[in-house]
């Protein structure tokens, strides 16, 4: 009996049998998750969405980082835009929240990121410090290793990440990888043969490019992000009151701006209202913008009013007259031609061509009879002028033609030649020398925020319309007088075409009809 006993297998010999087992299927696990993962990493794959919800997951779950509202803003926009462009005041987490997104890119997407900023210590000190802690502390085993100097690497020389900074223009060399991140931090003081070395880079298939930092300048790159080159770009704005520790809308953020916080900030450049303005509320100066004929915080406010005023017309289901409207017609390089008229306080785009022949011109003053006559008789404009320099005497010729023969069509509206080089109206002379000028100043007073709501005129909800108001730059000359930059001019500097902000511009001009060459 004794025998049959000592024959049964033990407890203790069951379970390291039972552990045994466990450890060989575990062992097997590990064995597979390295052979499909070489870096010995372990798969990311689960938050690979495409879209900012597995990004925000893989922040919780992964980086036990939290990602704010604004943080998730500049998130999206990295999935859905091909640039990127966030400014904003200080302590609002924009280094921490794109050093997330570096990660992820890497991590999640396993694809190389790219990054710069003014300086080797601005590299290492902002946004790679961000990056090291976000992997000191992942819950999960990241891919390769971050290194001292700025990259992290993997055993694929393939997958990487790098930062780079340089002072010398033959050193600043773009990366040519598809589906590449390329991040400037500190954006505003980034060189601009750095900008042409990351450009360089946006030529590859699937790049993205995101840029941040302070609005400390009106020059460079980054300022032109959000001003003649808005259309190019996704623009973010974050100021420092827009914290979850101030506002209170959503779980307050350790580390974040406080109420006072920027109270003290306020006291301390009390006597520096621009220094203010950029750290704090994330605007740009307004010292140095004086240069710009239409300045861009003009353009941005009409065009929120232009919205407001689109809604209260469909509330109350008016719609008011149209004043006049204008035809700049396009003559070199990209120029098209663009008609834009003005109905009530709000300026309107109704027909854009970028056919240059001479048959294509004779089309747009078709086009623009046919607009015409189909006003309703109360609506017509009183006016149209249209722009004579260079090929613009054929559509006016045609356009002339075309009113003859349709009298009925065109009821009220006449039609005005106009020349950009003409001189400006009598009442104006002491003020400005020509029509170009007169034109583009009368705009900008028209557009100023600080007149009363009912005085101010509201400019379509474009970003190629902003851009291109906000390009002309203007002087004073000697006797005081505004000079704005000419078509010549710009060439000059490659500032592109400006057919749509001309048309609105043009829309200012007031023709003494009495006396004068309309048709």
């Amino acid at each position: 009996m004794l025998d049959d006993i000592f024959r049964l297998p033990s407890c203790s010999d069951s379970l390291l049998n039972v552990v045994g087992l466990a450890s060989a299927s575990l062992s097997r696990q590990l064995q597979a998750s390295v052979e499909a993962d070489p870096t010995g990493d372990q798969p990311l794959s689960e938050y690979d969405t495409g879209d900012v919800e597995g990004y925000i997951r893989f922040c919780k779950e992964v980086l036990d980082f939290h990602p704010w509202s604004k943080q998730i803003e500049i998130a999206k926009s990295y999935f859905e835009n091909v640039r990127t462009a966030a400014r904003s005041g200080h302590s609002v987490g924009k280094t921490s929240g794109v050093a997330s997104i570096c990660v992820y890119h890497f991590a999640v997407r396993r694809k190389c990121f790219y990054t710069t900023a003014p300086g080797a210590a601005a590299v290492n000190d902002g946004l790679w410090k961000e990056i090291r802690k976000l992997y000191n502390r992942a819950l999960r085993k990241l891919p390769g290793k971050v290194q001292e100097s700025p990259c992290i690497k993997t055993d694929d020389p393939g997958w990487w990440g790098k930062g780079f900074a340089t002072n010398k223009a033959e050193r600043a060399q773009g990366r040519h990888e598809v589906d590449l991140l390329v991040v400037a931090d500190e954006a505003a003081g980034v060189e601009e043969f750095i900008w042409d070395a990351l450009e360089s880079s946006m030529a590859s298939e699937g790049v993205r490019m995101v840029i941040i930092g302070n609005p400390n300048t009106q020059r460079g790159t980054f300022y032109h992000a959000f001003h003649e080159a808005i259309d190019q770009w996704h623009n973010i704005h974050v100021s420092s009151m827009d914290s979850p520790n101030i506002t209170g809308t959503e779980p307050g953020v350790p580390g974040l701006a406080t109420l006072e916080w920027v109270e003290a900030q306020r006291v301390r450049y009390k006597d520096k209202p621009d220094v203010f303005r950029c750290r704090i509320l994330g605007e740009w100066p307004m010292s140095d913008g004086a240069e710009k004929i239409i300045p861009m915080d003009f353009i941005l406010e009409a065009q929120k009013l232009w919205l407001e005023l689109e809604e209260e017309e469909e509330y109350y289901d008016e719609e008011p007259d149209i004043h006049c409207a204008f035809l700049d017609v396009a003559s070199w390089g990209v120029d098209h031609s663009a008609l834009a008229y003005l109905r009530g306080q709000r300026f309107h785009i109704a027909l854009e061509d970028d056919d240059r022949s001479d048959e294509g011109l004779m089309k747009l003053a078709e086009a623009t009879n046919d607009w015409v006559c189909g006003l309703p008789a109360h609506q017509k404009p009183k006016w149209i002028a249209v722009d004579c320099d260079a090929v613009g005497g054929g559509p006016f010729s045609r356009l002339t033609q075309l009113r003859k023969e349709n009298l009925s069509g065109w009821g009220r509206c006449r039609i005005v030649k106009f020349h950009w080089g003409g001189g400006a109206s009598a009442k104006k002379k002491k003020q400005y020398n020509y029509q170009i000028d007169e034109c583009h100043d009368e705009l900008r007073k028209a557009l100023d925020p600080s007149k009363p709501r009912c005085e101010r005129l509201a400019i379509p909800p474009d970003k190629r319309v902003a851009a291109q108001l906000n390009t002309r730059k203007f002087t004073l000359d000697r006797l005081e007088k505004v000079r704005v930059e000419t078509k010549a001019e710009l060439g000059k500097r490659r500032a592109g075409s400006l057919d749509l902000s001309d048309a609105i511009v043009g829309c200012m001009h007031e023709p003494k009809i009495t006396g004068c060459k309309a048709a």
